[in-house]
């Protein structure tokens, strides 16, 4: 199946999940009891879609410990370019380009020093092989990053094997609600 086609049939069922907010409760969970999330200082999250696991209040609790939290930009639409943008409160980010809410352009930071990075993704196999949205953003941004790359999803979005491009990066680690995986 080519990738176009696995991307809409993956659309459709991450859409389709019922208890959605009760996963992404879990994720959080999960995640929040991890001793690479407890000891990280610099996290990137992102800001869900439609239908996409939601890690917000994971985010704002991040805040609350006193952690930096991160959420990607987009710097050019054209060219697939993200930045890594630093908030003081969730309050901060507003809807942007593709209706996703995103950070100020003020506070940026080095993507070099996050130390986690939560990564969406429409389905991960077991090899940490990604299947993306297909604009490349996160294709273009994480040769420029050296912290734990941690693929976040729902269970259904699990596949057995991807074919990856030349130019994917392998994530380190995947979650769902069923717990981590690779």
């Amino acid at each position: 199946m080519k990738k176009e086609e696995l991307r809409q049939q993956m659309k459709v069922l991450r859409n389709a999940k019922k208890n959605a907010p009760e996963a992404s409760q879990k994720i959080c969970d999960f995640l929040e009891q991890w001793k690479v999330f407890q000891e990280a200082k610099n996290i990137l999250f992102f800001a869900p879609l439609p239908g996409e696991v939601d890690l917000l209040l994971l985010a704002q609790k991040a805040l609350d410990q006193g952690k930096k939290v991160v959420f990607p930009r987009v710097l050019s639409r054209e060219k697939g370019i993200i930045g890594a943008y630093s908030v003081q409160s969730l309050k901060e980010l507003k809807e942007e380009s593709f209706g996703i809410l995103e950070p100020k352009p003020e506070y940026s930071l080095d993507p070099k020093k996050i130390d986690l990075l939560f990564i969406p993704a429409l389905g991960l196999d077991l090899q940490g092989n990604r299947l993306g949205f297909g604009g490349g953003f996160y294709d273009r941004f994480l040769p420029y990053t050296s912290g734990r790359k941690v693929g976040v999803i729902f269970s259904e979005q699990t596949l057995p094997h991807l074919s990856a491009d030349s130019w994917d990066i392998p994530l380190d680690k995947g979650v769902s609600e069923k717990g981590f995986f690779l």
